[in-house]
Protein backbone atom coordinates (compact mmCIF):
# COMPACT_ATOMS: atom_id res chain seq x y z
CA UNK A 1 0.00 0.00 0.00
CA UNK A 2 1.31 3.45 -0.95
CA UNK A 3 1.01 6.14 1.71
CA UNK A 4 1.52 9.83 1.17
CA UNK A 5 3.03 11.90 3.95
CA UNK A 6 2.32 15.60 4.24
CA UNK A 7 5.62 17.45 4.58
CA UNK A 8 5.84 20.26 7.08
CA UNK A 9 6.80 23.59 5.49
CA UNK A 10 10.17 25.04 6.38
CA UNK A 11 10.19 27.29 9.42
CA UNK A 12 10.17 30.90 8.30
CA UNK A 13 12.24 33.27 10.43
CA UNK A 14 10.18 36.47 10.95
CA UNK A 15 11.83 39.63 9.65
CA UNK A 16 12.26 42.68 11.84
CA UNK A 17 10.35 45.84 11.03
CA UNK A 18 13.36 48.10 10.47
CA UNK A 19 11.16 50.83 9.01
CA UNK A 20 9.72 51.42 12.49
CA UNK A 21 13.03 53.05 13.46
CA UNK A 22 12.21 55.88 11.05
CA UNK A 23 8.47 56.16 11.72
CA UNK A 24 8.43 55.75 15.53
CA UNK A 25 10.56 58.38 17.39
CA UNK A 26 10.14 56.63 20.76
CA UNK A 27 11.36 53.30 19.38
CA UNK A 28 14.27 55.09 17.68
CA UNK A 29 15.32 56.74 20.96
CA UNK A 30 14.97 53.46 22.90
CA UNK A 31 17.07 51.61 20.31
CA UNK A 32 19.71 54.36 20.24
CA UNK A 33 20.16 54.40 24.04
CA UNK A 34 20.29 50.59 24.25
CA UNK A 35 22.92 50.36 21.47
CA UNK A 36 25.15 53.01 23.09
CA UNK A 37 25.02 51.24 26.48
CA UNK A 38 25.72 47.82 25.01
CA UNK A 39 28.51 49.19 22.79
CA UNK A 40 30.34 50.78 25.74
CA UNK A 41 30.00 47.57 27.79
CA UNK A 42 31.33 45.37 24.96
CA UNK A 43 34.22 47.74 24.31
CA UNK A 44 35.20 47.62 27.99
CA UNK A 45 35.09 43.80 27.89
CA UNK A 46 37.97 43.82 25.40
CA UNK A 47 36.12 43.23 22.11
CA UNK A 48 37.36 45.00 18.99
CA UNK A 49 35.68 48.14 17.69
CA UNK A 50 34.02 46.26 14.81
CA UNK A 51 32.80 43.35 16.97
CA UNK A 52 31.45 45.75 19.60
CA UNK A 53 29.56 47.83 17.03
CA UNK A 54 28.19 44.79 15.16
CA UNK A 55 26.98 42.98 18.29
CA UNK A 56 25.49 46.17 19.76
CA UNK A 57 23.52 46.92 16.59
CA UNK A 58 22.33 43.37 15.86
CA UNK A 59 21.58 42.06 19.37
CA UNK A 60 19.77 45.26 20.38
CA UNK A 61 17.73 45.15 17.16
CA UNK A 62 16.49 41.65 17.96
CA UNK A 63 15.51 42.75 21.47
CA UNK A 64 13.94 46.13 20.68
CA UNK A 65 12.64 46.24 17.10
CA UNK A 66 9.23 44.56 16.59
CA UNK A 67 8.81 41.76 14.08
CA UNK A 68 7.18 42.53 10.78
CA UNK A 69 3.47 41.68 10.86
CA UNK A 70 2.19 39.11 8.44
CA UNK A 71 0.30 40.94 5.72
CA UNK A 72 -2.29 39.77 3.25
CA UNK A 73 -1.19 38.79 -0.25
CA UNK A 74 -3.75 41.27 -1.54
CA UNK A 75 -2.30 44.72 -1.01
CA UNK A 76 -5.69 46.43 -0.89
CA UNK A 77 -6.83 44.32 2.06
CA UNK A 78 -7.59 46.34 5.23
CA UNK A 79 -7.47 45.39 8.92
CA UNK A 80 -11.22 45.92 9.17
CA UNK A 81 -11.87 43.31 6.48
CA UNK A 82 -9.42 40.89 8.12
CA UNK A 83 -11.26 41.26 11.44
CA UNK A 84 -14.61 40.60 9.73
CA UNK A 85 -13.15 37.48 8.10
CA UNK A 86 -11.97 36.20 11.49
CA UNK A 87 -15.45 36.85 12.89
CA UNK A 88 -16.99 34.96 9.94
CA UNK A 89 -14.79 31.94 10.72
CA UNK A 90 -16.26 31.70 14.23
CA UNK A 91 -19.79 31.19 12.87
CA UNK A 92 -20.43 27.44 12.76
CA UNK A 93 -23.57 27.38 10.59
CA UNK A 94 -22.75 28.66 7.14
CA UNK A 95 -26.37 28.62 6.05
CA UNK A 96 -27.45 30.93 8.85
CA UNK A 97 -28.67 34.46 8.15
CA UNK A 98 -25.88 35.92 10.29
CA UNK A 99 -23.18 34.24 8.15
CA UNK A 100 -24.80 35.33 4.87
CA UNK A 101 -25.18 38.94 6.01
CA UNK A 102 -21.54 39.10 7.19
CA UNK A 103 -20.38 37.49 3.93
CA UNK A 104 -22.22 40.15 1.89
CA UNK A 105 -20.71 42.92 4.01
CA UNK A 106 -17.18 41.51 3.47
CA UNK A 107 -17.67 41.33 -0.31
CA UNK A 108 -18.90 44.94 -0.48
CA UNK A 109 -15.99 46.20 1.65
CA UNK A 110 -13.50 44.19 -0.46
CA UNK A 111 -14.85 45.79 -3.63
CA UNK A 112 -14.67 49.29 -2.11
CA UNK A 113 -11.15 48.76 -0.71
CA UNK A 114 -9.84 47.40 -4.00
CA UNK A 115 -11.34 50.28 -5.98
CA UNK A 116 -9.88 52.85 -3.56
CA UNK A 117 -6.43 51.19 -3.72
CA UNK A 118 -6.46 51.13 -7.55
CA UNK A 119 -7.47 54.81 -7.72
CA UNK A 120 -4.72 55.77 -5.26
CA UNK A 121 -2.15 53.82 -7.28
CA UNK A 122 -3.25 55.50 -10.52
CA UNK A 123 -2.83 58.93 -8.90
CA UNK A 124 0.70 57.95 -7.72
CA UNK A 125 1.59 56.83 -11.26
CA UNK A 126 0.32 60.14 -12.68
CA UNK A 127 2.39 62.12 -10.17
CA UNK A 128 5.60 60.15 -10.76
CA UNK A 129 5.21 60.18 -14.55
CA UNK A 130 7.39 63.28 -14.95
CA UNK A 131 9.32 63.24 -11.67
CA UNK A 132 10.39 59.61 -11.20
CA UNK A 133 9.99 57.34 -14.30
CA UNK A 134 11.72 54.37 -12.61
CA UNK A 135 9.21 54.48 -9.76
CA UNK A 136 6.37 54.84 -12.27
CA UNK A 137 7.27 51.57 -14.05
CA UNK A 138 7.58 49.79 -10.69
CA UNK A 139 4.13 51.04 -9.64
CA UNK A 140 2.61 49.94 -12.96
CA UNK A 141 3.96 46.40 -12.44
CA UNK A 142 2.63 46.46 -8.88
CA UNK A 143 -0.81 47.56 -10.09
CA UNK A 144 -0.84 44.97 -12.89
CA UNK A 145 -0.12 42.25 -10.32
CA UNK A 146 2.92 40.94 -12.20
CA UNK A 147 4.28 38.08 -10.13
CA UNK A 148 7.90 37.05 -9.89
CA UNK A 149 8.96 33.79 -11.47
CA UNK A 150 8.87 30.88 -9.05
CA UNK A 151 11.58 28.24 -8.87
CA UNK A 152 10.92 24.70 -10.11
CA UNK A 153 12.77 23.14 -7.17
CA UNK A 154 15.00 21.06 -9.48
CA UNK A 155 17.97 21.59 -11.79
CA UNK A 156 19.37 20.00 -14.92
CA UNK A 157 22.82 18.42 -14.54
CA UNK A 158 25.62 18.57 -17.14
CA UNK A 159 24.68 15.14 -18.49
CA UNK A 160 21.05 16.24 -19.02
CA UNK A 161 19.54 14.40 -16.05
CA UNK A 162 17.24 16.20 -13.61
CA UNK A 163 18.56 16.74 -10.07
CA UNK A 164 15.94 16.67 -7.32
CA UNK A 165 18.04 16.24 -4.15
CA UNK A 166 18.76 19.51 -2.34
CA UNK A 167 22.40 18.60 -1.56
CA UNK A 168 23.17 17.77 -5.20
CA UNK A 169 21.44 20.95 -6.39
CA UNK A 170 23.66 23.00 -4.06
CA UNK A 171 26.74 21.13 -5.32
CA UNK A 172 25.76 21.92 -8.92
CA UNK A 173 25.25 25.59 -8.11
CA UNK A 174 28.64 25.71 -6.37
CA UNK A 175 30.27 24.19 -9.44
CA UNK A 176 28.50 26.65 -11.75
CA UNK A 177 29.49 29.70 -9.65
CA UNK A 178 33.14 28.55 -9.55
CA UNK A 179 33.17 28.16 -13.33
CA UNK A 180 31.46 31.53 -13.79
CA UNK A 181 33.97 33.50 -11.71
CA UNK A 182 37.04 31.47 -12.66
CA UNK A 183 40.10 33.69 -12.96
CA UNK A 184 43.76 32.63 -13.20
CA UNK A 185 45.34 34.94 -10.68
CA UNK A 186 47.70 34.93 -7.76
CA UNK A 187 46.28 34.95 -4.26
CA UNK A 188 47.38 38.55 -3.69
CA UNK A 189 48.61 40.32 -6.84
CA UNK A 190 51.38 42.84 -6.18
CA UNK A 191 50.57 46.53 -5.93
CA UNK A 192 53.41 48.75 -7.13
CA UNK A 193 52.31 51.83 -5.21
CA UNK A 194 52.85 53.32 -1.77
CA UNK A 195 50.16 52.41 0.75
CA UNK A 196 49.06 55.96 1.40
CA UNK A 197 45.77 57.77 1.28
CA UNK A 198 43.88 60.40 3.29
CA UNK A 199 41.64 59.38 6.20
CA UNK A 200 37.97 58.81 5.37
CA UNK A 201 35.89 61.71 6.73
CA UNK A 202 32.54 61.60 8.53
CA UNK A 203 31.04 63.73 5.76
CA UNK A 204 32.02 61.07 3.17
CA UNK A 205 30.48 58.28 5.24
CA UNK A 206 27.32 60.32 5.86
CA UNK A 207 26.95 60.96 2.13
CA UNK A 208 27.44 57.23 1.36
CA UNK A 209 24.89 56.17 4.00
CA UNK A 210 22.42 58.76 2.69
CA UNK A 211 22.58 57.23 -0.80
CA UNK A 212 21.88 53.69 0.45
CA UNK A 213 18.42 52.35 -0.35
CA UNK A 214 16.15 51.49 2.55
CA UNK A 215 14.29 48.23 3.17
CA UNK A 216 17.05 46.07 1.67
CA UNK A 217 17.99 42.57 2.85
CA UNK A 218 20.93 42.34 5.24
CA UNK A 219 24.17 40.57 4.45
CA UNK A 220 25.97 37.94 6.56
CA UNK A 221 26.62 40.51 9.32
CA UNK A 222 22.82 41.10 9.75
CA UNK A 223 23.29 44.89 9.77
CA UNK A 224 21.01 47.11 7.67
CA UNK A 225 21.35 50.81 6.88
CA UNK A 226 18.31 51.71 9.02
CA UNK A 227 20.22 50.63 12.15
CA UNK A 228 23.05 53.07 11.43
CA UNK A 229 20.80 56.01 10.45
CA UNK A 230 18.74 55.53 13.64
CA UNK A 231 21.91 56.24 15.67
CA UNK A 232 22.38 59.58 13.87
CA UNK A 233 25.77 61.23 14.68
CA UNK A 234 26.88 58.42 17.01
CA UNK A 235 26.29 55.80 14.32
CA UNK A 236 28.11 57.83 11.64
CA UNK A 237 31.02 58.53 13.99
CA UNK A 238 31.53 54.88 15.03
CA UNK A 239 31.02 53.62 11.48
CA UNK A 240 33.68 56.08 10.29
CA UNK A 241 36.11 54.73 12.91
CA UNK A 242 35.43 51.13 11.79
CA UNK A 243 35.86 52.05 8.11
CA UNK A 244 39.15 53.86 8.82
CA UNK A 245 40.46 50.81 10.72
CA UNK A 246 39.71 48.65 7.69
CA UNK A 247 41.05 51.28 5.28
CA UNK A 248 44.36 51.72 7.14
CA UNK A 249 45.06 48.02 7.72
CA UNK A 250 43.53 46.59 4.55
CA UNK A 251 42.19 43.68 6.62
CA UNK A 252 38.50 43.01 6.05
CA UNK A 253 36.44 41.11 8.69
CA UNK A 254 35.01 37.78 7.47
CA UNK A 255 31.37 38.91 7.71
CA UNK A 256 32.10 41.86 5.42
CA UNK A 257 33.96 39.87 2.77
CA UNK A 258 31.26 37.21 2.38
CA UNK A 259 28.40 37.19 -0.11
CA UNK A 260 25.25 35.07 -0.08
CA UNK A 261 24.35 34.02 -3.63
CA UNK A 262 20.69 33.69 -4.57
CA UNK A 263 19.52 32.27 -7.91
CA UNK A 264 16.37 33.87 -9.34
CA UNK A 265 14.69 32.16 -12.33
CA UNK A 266 14.18 34.32 -15.42
CA UNK A 267 11.30 32.12 -16.58
CA UNK A 268 8.68 30.22 -14.53
CA UNK A 269 9.79 26.67 -13.76
CA UNK A 270 13.31 27.12 -15.19
CA UNK A 271 15.55 24.06 -14.64
CA UNK A 272 18.66 25.20 -16.60
CA UNK A 273 21.15 27.20 -14.56
CA UNK A 274 21.71 29.56 -17.51
CA UNK A 275 18.07 30.66 -17.18
CA UNK A 276 18.70 31.96 -13.66
CA UNK A 277 19.98 35.37 -12.59
CA UNK A 278 22.42 35.21 -9.69
CA UNK A 279 22.37 38.04 -7.17
CA UNK A 280 24.46 38.35 -4.01
CA UNK A 281 23.55 39.72 -0.60
CA UNK A 282 26.51 41.72 0.68
CA UNK A 283 27.13 43.61 3.88
CA UNK A 284 25.70 47.14 3.92
CA UNK A 285 28.90 48.29 5.65
CA UNK A 286 31.13 47.15 2.78
CA UNK A 287 28.73 48.81 0.33
CA UNK A 288 29.25 52.09 2.16
CA UNK A 289 33.04 51.66 2.01
CA UNK A 290 32.87 51.02 -1.74
CA UNK A 291 30.65 54.08 -2.23
CA UNK A 292 33.28 56.22 -0.54
CA UNK A 293 36.05 54.75 -2.73
CA UNK A 294 33.95 55.22 -5.88
CA UNK A 295 33.29 58.87 -5.00
CA UNK A 296 37.02 59.47 -4.38
CA UNK A 297 38.18 57.76 -7.58
CA UNK A 298 35.56 59.32 -9.86
CA UNK A 299 37.78 62.29 -10.74
CA UNK A 300 40.49 59.88 -11.97
CA UNK A 301 38.23 57.41 -13.79
CA UNK A 302 36.02 59.96 -15.55
CA UNK A 303 38.72 61.11 -18.08
CA UNK A 304 39.16 57.44 -19.10
CA UNK A 305 35.49 57.14 -20.12
CA UNK A 306 34.66 58.02 -23.73
CA UNK A 307 31.83 60.38 -24.63
CA UNK A 308 29.99 57.55 -26.35
CA UNK A 309 30.02 55.41 -23.17
CA UNK A 310 26.52 54.86 -21.78
CA UNK A 311 25.59 52.92 -18.67
CA UNK A 312 27.14 53.27 -15.19
CA UNK A 313 27.83 56.92 -16.06
CA UNK A 314 25.99 59.89 -14.56
CA UNK A 315 23.53 61.48 -17.02
CA UNK A 316 24.43 58.87 -19.65
CA UNK A 317 22.24 55.80 -19.16
CA UNK A 318 21.23 53.17 -21.67
CA UNK A 319 18.08 55.20 -22.39
CA UNK A 320 20.35 57.88 -23.92
CA UNK A 321 21.93 55.28 -26.21
CA UNK A 322 18.51 53.96 -27.29
CA UNK A 323 17.35 57.52 -28.00
CA UNK A 324 20.43 58.21 -30.16
CA UNK A 325 19.91 55.00 -32.16
CA UNK A 326 16.27 55.91 -32.75
CA UNK A 327 17.21 59.42 -33.91
CA UNK A 328 19.86 58.02 -36.29
CA UNK A 329 17.35 55.49 -37.67
CA UNK A 330 14.70 58.15 -38.28
CA UNK A 331 17.20 60.47 -39.99
CA UNK A 332 18.50 57.61 -42.16
CA UNK A 333 14.95 56.77 -43.28
CA UNK A 334 14.19 60.44 -43.89
CA UNK A 335 17.33 60.97 -45.98
CA UNK A 336 17.05 57.51 -47.61
CA UNK A 337 20.51 56.47 -46.50
CA UNK A 338 21.76 53.06 -45.39
CA UNK A 339 22.46 52.69 -41.68
CA UNK A 340 24.64 49.85 -40.38
CA UNK A 341 24.34 48.83 -36.71
CA UNK A 342 26.61 46.34 -34.98
CA UNK A 343 25.50 44.84 -31.66
CA UNK A 344 28.10 42.99 -29.57
CA UNK A 345 26.79 40.91 -26.68
CA UNK A 346 29.51 39.87 -24.23
CA UNK A 347 28.29 36.82 -22.31
CA UNK A 348 28.61 37.39 -18.55
CA UNK A 349 30.91 40.34 -19.24
CA UNK A 350 31.06 41.65 -15.67
CA UNK A 351 31.53 38.18 -14.21
CA UNK A 352 34.53 37.42 -16.43
CA UNK A 353 36.70 40.40 -15.44
CA UNK A 354 40.39 39.51 -15.14
CA UNK A 355 41.31 40.95 -11.75
CA UNK A 356 45.07 41.26 -12.24
CA UNK A 357 44.51 43.29 -15.40
CA UNK A 358 41.94 45.38 -13.52
CA UNK A 359 44.47 46.18 -10.77
CA UNK A 360 47.08 47.17 -13.40
CA UNK A 361 44.55 49.50 -14.99
CA UNK A 362 43.72 51.09 -11.63
CA UNK A 363 47.42 51.66 -10.94
CA UNK A 364 47.95 53.17 -14.39
CA UNK A 365 45.37 55.92 -13.70
CA UNK A 366 47.15 56.76 -10.42
CA UNK A 367 44.50 55.51 -8.02
CA UNK A 368 45.42 55.77 -4.32
CA UNK A 369 47.34 52.73 -3.00
CA UNK A 370 44.98 52.09 -0.07
CA UNK A 371 41.98 52.11 -2.42
CA UNK A 372 43.61 49.54 -4.73
CA UNK A 373 44.58 47.34 -1.76
CA UNK A 374 41.04 47.32 -0.43
CA UNK A 375 39.63 46.42 -3.87
CA UNK A 376 42.22 43.62 -4.20
CA UNK A 377 41.49 42.18 -0.74
CA UNK A 378 37.79 42.08 -1.52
Amino acid sequence: MVKLKKLKPAKVVPRLHYGALQSDPKLKEKYSVAVKNRFQALLQDGETLWESLKNALVVTAKEVIPKREKTSRRKWMTKEIMELMKKRQTIVKRNSEEYKQLDREIKIKCQEAKEAWVNAKCEEIEQSKNTDPASMHKQIKDLAGKKTCSSSGCLRAKDGTIILEKEKILERWTEYIQELFHDNRREKPLIEKNMDGPQILKSEVRAAVGKMRKNKAAGPDEIVTEMVTAMEDFGIEKLTEVINDIYDSGEIPKELSKSIFIALPKKPGAIEYELHRTISLKSHIIKNILRVIMARSRSRTRPEIGKEQCGFVEDAGTRNAIWMVRMLSERAIEMQRDLYLCFIDYTKAFDKVQHEELLKALQSIDLVGKDIRLIRNL
